[in-house]
């Protein structure tokens, strides 16, 4: 079967992109997802939507842990 279309993954948030979004709420943690959206496009020239900021530091959040984790021996 052929391979659906379009792209894969999150191309305007990059790991340069979420770096920068994970400084700003260290800094100032009362940040909105759409402050920090209107920051990205400021900084990097990429319009995002806040939904996209909030769903990628959740998942940059989350992706540490699962590459520590390695597969237990049965």
């Amino acid at each position: 079967l052929p391979k659906k279309p379009g792209p894969r993954g999150a191309h305007k948030l990059s790991e340069e992109v979420v770096t920068f979004l994970r400084q700003a709420l260290a800094q100032e943690e009362s940040l909105s997802a759409a402050e920090l959206a209107h920051r990205v496009q400021e900084r990097f020239g990429r319009k995002v939507h806040p939904r996209s900021v909030e769903r990628a530091l959740a998942w940059h959040e989350k992706k540490p842990q699962a590459r520590n984790q390695r597969p237990t021996a049965r």
